[in-house]
């Protein structure tokens, strides 16, 4: 609650007062007590001070008036901030009632030209925000259309849209596709790089061509994509009205819809949004030809694309389970995403199944030996080794751990210092302790 009725760094008190308002505070009820406890709301002792004052339940707007008004009584005294004293001094209430919005905004606007300049501006950018704020509430997302099948009078020139793409060996591709209900065949254009998105509005471009190039009266355009069916409802108009801006930045692939907005002031378009994968249960004449440019947009996949991608993950999942110390699937799995790693479960498993170092360590028999005269029996020498990890302070090398290896039948001691006690540097101490 204090965030929400605190003064903001550098705000007037004008405009922190109405935002109040707009907050509840005329509806919020408290007592001295209670809104004292509330803290620095206005960032100024003064008014900070006042507040709260009054024992009795009050409204937290009449609190925050009575302490401003105390703050900044109505006189001629230089020690009054004019900003403030002209304004302020006739925020009062009637009776027990708080006074409304607009006769308070009546009152700043009769007093607007005592201001002080940095008010106006800040008065005058309230306003700017509050107009754009009304730009956007006007263009929002309209109410989705339910249709339940495709007019006959429209079927002719009905044309359904959709877009794809997806990662190709090395490359990224994308298709864009139209259908024609009517004609039963589809047409498309594929090309490289860019994004699905960019897909959906190409099959746009596509269908306009196909529209202007037989002349047609109307275009009804059906899509699933609601980004598409919202730019062409209003928001072309919006970005070509603000130079093709949104907040100063410029919108996502301007020449794209510069083109369409262009397009379509000399052809009428009226554009119908579909539900996507909708069961066949409830699956009407529209959602079928949905179905038709969805399978048409989708990108084929040639066998030898699919295999050197599938031998690339696995290459990058083998490296990633002998990287981490041959670790199980789930800990190779959290490994490899910790750096930022993506692998699949199946890739892991296939390369754990695989591996022969993780094989060996399996299949290994354990058996317990027998200790008598101050040697292991039923050893030979080199046959059996113990090993285990000391920790010790870093090295100015990095190294925190001495890997130390007892030879079973003599006690011979072998030490091989690492950075981790991990199973990866086990084996290699083994091979070049011991094996080598």
């Amino acid at each position: 609650m204090r965030k929400d009725f605190s003064r903001l760094p550098g705000e007037h008190i004008i405009t922190w007062l109405l935002r109040c308002w707009d907050n509840g505070a005329s509806s919020l009820e408290l007592e001295g007590r209670e809104a004292k406890q509330l803290g620095s709301l206005s960032r100024e002792g003064g008014i900070n001070k006042a507040i709260g004052k009054k024992a009795q339940a009050l409204s937290l707007w009449r609190q925050l008036l009575s302490s401003v008004r105390e703050r900044y009584p109505f006189s001629e005294d230089d020690s009054t901030p004019s900003s403030y004293a002209n304004s302020l001094a006739v925020i009062d209430w009637k009776s027990e009632e708080a006074p409304a919005v607009d006769e308070v905004a009546g009152r700043l606007r009769q007093y607007e030209e005592s201001l002080s300049s940095s008010l106006v501006l800040a008065v005058e950018k309230l306003s700017q925000d509050v107009q754009q704020l009304k730009e956007d509430i006007s263009y929002s997302p309209p109410a989705q259309t339910r249709i339940s099948a495709v007019r006959k009078d429209e079927k002719p020139y009905a044309l359904f849209t959709d877009g794809s793409c997806c990662i190709v060996g090395k490359h990224r591709r994308w298709k864009a596709a139209v259908w024609s209900p009517t004609r039963r065949v589809a047409e498309a254009a594929e090309g490289q790089g860019e994004s699905s998105q960019f897909a959906e509005v190409k099959a746009i471009q596509l269908a306009l061509d196909l529209a202007e190039s037989e002349k047609w009266p109307t275009l009804y355009l059906y899509t699933e994509t609601w980004m598409v069916a919202n730019a062409l409802w209003g928001w072309l108009q919006q970005w070509k009205r603000n130079n093709w801006q949104r907040r100063g930045k410029p919108i996502w692939a301007a020449p794209l819809w510069q083109d369409i907005a262009a397009r379509l002031e000399k052809l009428v378009v009226k554009v119908h949004h579909v539900d996507a994968h909708v069961p066949k249960s409830r699956a009407a004449e529209e959602h079928q030809n949905n179905q038709q440019v969805d399978q048409a947009a989708k990108i084929e996949v040639a066998q030898v694309d699919l295999d050197w991608q599938r031998k690339g993950e696995l290459f990058i999942a083998r490296w990633a389970h002998d990287t981490s110390g041959h670790q199980g699937r789930d800990a190779t799995y959290r490994w490899a995403r910790d750096r930022g790693v993506d692998l699949t479960m199946d890739a892991i498993s296939q390369v754990i199944h695989q591996c022969e170092t993780c094989t060996a360590m399996k299949h290994a028999k354990w058996l317990k030996p027998v200790w008598c005269g101050g040697r292991w029996l039923k050893y030979k020498y080199g046959e059996a080794w113990q090993i285990d990890y000391i920790t010790l302070p870093q090295t100015h090398q990095g190294k925190h751990y001495v890997l130390t290896m007892v030879e079973a039948t003599t006690g011979w001691l072998e030490t091989y210092p690492v950075p981790h006690a991990t199973a990866r540097n086990t084996i290699l101490a083994l091979e070049k302790q011991v094996l080598w």
